[in-house]
């Protein structure tokens, strides 16, 4: 399985590279990268396979040690 990782966490960029992948037939995952929710939903409504949230998921980490 290929996949295509982004971790700038700006949502313009999260969809510039979902256009230019979707321009030129790119078939693989793609993982991006947003630090507020409603960003993240974007992006997987506009074709990301998965969202990370960095920040997010560090918190839920230090919650549980």
């Amino acid at each position: 399985m290929r996949w295509i990782v982004c971790t700038v966490r700006r949502p313009e960029v999260g969809l510039g590279v979902l256009h230019a992948l979707e321009h030129h037939h790119y078939s693989g995952h793609v993982a991006l990268s947003a630090h507020r929710p409603e960003d993240a939903d974007e992006l997987r409504t506009r074709g990301a396979h998965h969202v990370l949230r960095p920040y997010e998921a560090a918190a839920a980490e230090a919650v549980t040690c």
